[in-house]
Parts: C-alpha cells; sequence; structure tokens
C-alpha cells in the first residue's frame, strides 16, 4: 500500500517528469522548425544563385546581340543600352526590378523599359558573394569576367568601325560586322560560356549538397520530435493516471463532495472504491464522518440545551403557580399546562393515591393522549403487576423515576 505521502509525491514527481517532456518537446519543435526554414533558405538560396549565374551569362548574350545591332542599324540607342548593361553589371547604375527576370528583350527601339528602377546600385559579383559563391566558383567567374572585358574591347573596336564616316565607311561597317561574327569571336564567347558552365555544375553540386545537409538533419529531428511527442503523451497519460489515483475520483465528482461538506450537508456518506483508501476523496470521507459526528454532537447539544431551557421555564412557571395558587384544585392543572407548554411535553398528568383501594387516581392532565388515562388501574403494590411500573415505583420508593423509552422498557410492559 501506498503511503498520503507516498501517492503525492509521485504525481509531484510524475508533474515534473511531465514538465520537463514538455520543454525538450518544445525545444526540438523550435529546433525542427529553425531546420525546415533552412531547407527553405538553401533552395532559395540554390534558385538565387541560378539566377545570378544566369543573369550573367544573360548579360554576355545582350551585350552581343546590342552591339550587332548598333553596328548593322546605327541606332545610337543600342550602343546606350549596350553601355547601361555594363554599367549595371559593374553596379555603376542601380538595377531594374526583378532584373533576373527578362528584361532587354523587351527593350525595343523606342526605349520603353518594363520595369523601373529598384534604385538598388550593386555589382553582379557582389550579388554573388552574398548568395555565398565560394572561392573556387569566384574563380571561373574571375575567368568569365575576364574573358568578357577581352571581348568587350573587341566590341567597342567595332562599334568605332561602324562610326566611321568617309569613302570607306561602308567597307568598314562591313569589317566591323565580320568582327561580330567570325570565329575569333565565337571563340571568345565561348571562353565566358565555358567558365559560366562550370560554375553552373560546381553550384549545383554545392546548393544540392547544402539542401540534402537541411534536410536529412531535417528528417532526424522530425523523428526526434515525433519520439518525444510519444513520449510526452505517454507521460501526459501516467500524469492523468498517477493524478486520479491521489484524488480518488474525477475533478467534477470530487468538486461536487466538496461543495456539498462547505453547504454544510455532512449526512452523505462518500463511497471510496477498492484501492483508493489513502486518496484525497478517502481524506474527505473521514473528514465527512469526523463533521457528522461533530454536527451530531453539536445538535445533541444544542437539544439538550434547549430541553434544560424548556424545564428551567417549566420550573419557574410551576414555582409563581405555587405562590399564585390557593388549593391543589387550582395548582394541579396549572402544573400540568405549564409543563407542557413551557417544558416542552407532550403530555403532563398528576395522580393521588386513593388511600382505600390503593390505586393511583389521576386528578389533573393536560396535552395530547390523556385519553391515556381513562380506566387507567396503577396500583402501588409491589406484589401486584399493575404496581411495578415507574408511577407506582416512584410512590412506593418516594423518589423520582425516569423511563427513557417507555414502549420497551420491562417496566411498562
Amino acid at each position: 500500500m501506498i503511503s498520503s505521502d507516498g501517492k503525492l509525491s509521485q504525481f509531484t514527481r510524475s508533474l515534473w517528469l511531465t514538465l520537463g517532456m514538455f520543454l525538450v518537446f518544445t525545444i526540438t519543435f523550435t529546433f525542427y522548425v529553425h531546420l525546415e526554414k533552412q531547407i527553405d533558405r538553401a533552395n532559395e538560396l540554390q534558385h538565387q544563385s541560378y539566377l545570378l549565374a544566369d543573369e550573367l551569362r544573360q548579360s554576355s548574350d545582350d551585350l552581343t546581340r546590342m552591339v550587332r545591332s548598333y553596328v548593322v542599324t546605327g541606332n545610337p540607342i543600342y550602343k546606350r543600352h549596350y553601355q547601361e548593361i555594363l554599367d549595371i553589371r559593374d553596379g555603376k547604375k542601380p538595377r531594374p526590378v526583378d532584373y533576373q527576370e527578362i528584361y532587354w528583350d523587351l527593350v525595343l527601339a523606342d526605349d520603353q523599359r518594363p520595369r523601373p528602377s529598384s534604385r538598388q546600385t550593386i555589382p553582379l559579383l557582389e550579388l554573388m558573394r552574398q548568395a555565398g559563391f565560394t572561392a573556387a566558383e569566384f574563380a571561373q567567374l574571375a575567368q568569365a569576367k575576364a574573358n568578357s572585358d577581352a571581348l568587350t574591347r573587341t566590341e567597342f573596336a567595332a562599334m568605332k568601325l561602324a562610326e566611321s564616316t568617309g569613302p570607306a565607311a561602308e567597307a568598314k561597317r562591313r569589317k566591323a560586322s565580320l568582327m561580330l561574327n567570325d570565329a575569333a569571336y565565337y571563340q571568345a564567347k565561348a571562353g565566358i560560356m565555358r567558365p559560366i558552365g562550370e560554375l553552373y555544375r560546381m553550384m549545383n553540386r554545392r546548393t544540392r549538397k547544402a539542401v540534402h545537409s537541411a534536410e536529412a538533419a531535417a528528417t532526424l529531428v522530425r523523428w526526434v520530435f515525433i519520439l518525444f511527442g510519444l513520449l510526452l503523451l505517454f507521460m501526459l497519460w501516467r500524469a492523468y493516471r498517477t493524478l486520479q489515483a491521489t484524488l480518488g475520483a474525477p475533478l467534477d465528482e470530487l468538486y461536487a463532495r466538496i461543495a456539498r461538506l462547505g453547504s454544510g450537508d455532512f449526512s452523505s456518506s462518500i463511497p471510496i472504491a477498492k484501492g483508493m483508501e489513502n486518496s484525497v476523496l478517502s481524506w474527505l470521507s473521514t473528514t465527512q464522518i469526523k463533521l457528522a459526528q461533530i454536527d451530531s454532537e453539536r445538535k445533541n447539544a444544542e437539544a439538550r440545551n434547549q430541553r434544560l431551557t424548556q424545564l428551567y421555564a417549566a420550573l419557574s412557571q410551576c414555582n409563581q403557580a405555587i405562590v399564585r395558587c390557593a388549593s391543589e384544585a387550582e395548582l394541579f392543572p396549572q402544573i400540568c399546562r405549564d409543563a407542557v407548554n413551557f417544558g416542552g411535553m407532550k403530555m403532563a398528568w398528576i395522580g393521588l393515591l386513593d388511600e382505600q383501594s390503593k390505586l393511583l387516581k389521576p386528578v389533573a392532565s393536560y396535552g395530547s393522549g390523556t385519553e391515556y388515562l381513562e380506566g387507567l388501574q396503577i396500583s402501588v403494590g409491589a406484589d401486584d403487576p399493575s404496581g411495578r411500573g415507574p408511577s407506582g415505583t416512584a410512590i412506593r420508593e418516594n423518589q423520582p423515576i425516569w423511563c427513557q423509552d417507555f414502549q420497551h422498557d420491562p417496566a411498562t410492559a
């Protein structure tokens, strides 16, 4: 059997273990959410890296298209666009909004822009550095940038030839067009794209590894989170069972019992189930029994005090009647009335001994049940069965006799 203190200690330990498990569960959940965000961050960096690498490739293609358009048409807007592409890539001019999306393909000869400027002036290489590009990847970027700068010198030279005037202007324009379409130019373009292609592969391996690592860590923590969740459920169930064993009854029943005692109802007994002898409900049952005993004693004391008060009141009235009355005929009925009205009796009667018949004759009575006196035969002789009752014994022995149970007392049989 577990003692009361043992049950409380067990419940306290179970509660602290449950709280500790809940704390671990909360920490695990927080860490799991953090890892899930890391996966999102890794995917976002992977996507951002692809966009930045693609922007470098796209800017190279846009430069080629602008310089060729300028050489063929001579329209100066293409030369301005060419220089603007370089300035945006080098961080000398602000980047348009969502610049990584299709932009220069939508800018026509009227120079209408698809999206406004973002007011962000930052080189493309710096954006790549912020995206977490490694040193090896930056080496490929440096190679692509160097090759692009070399090609830019060729393109500026072609644009200068296209701007020539005079008799040889047409021939120089054809030469400029050939410079932008010969094998050397395409070889230079390939020299730009090869490092970018290698950058794609290196970046893909890096970002894929980061995503896989984050996913693996999140999966591990997810299983740990599920395990701790199951353990927490088990601890909650165990704490509930311990609480039930400690209380001995459901909370609503225990509350109803306490409310009944609080309202002064001590008569309703509290049944205790087997095995719950040391529970809170058992303590409450013991308290109820003791309170019922105290209440019974209090009521008995109040009743006794009430009886004594009534008897003293009747005695006082009888004393006054003795003083006021001039004869027994006047006194005896008054005594009977005072015993009933002030003493709390149901009925009172006075009898006198008839010396001839040796029988007790009623001379005065008052109250309910006086019909009991009709034809009453009470002797004072000890050998007469009717003289062995309390009235005959009182006269014969000249002392008061108290009969506490008239119906079951052998003397009144």
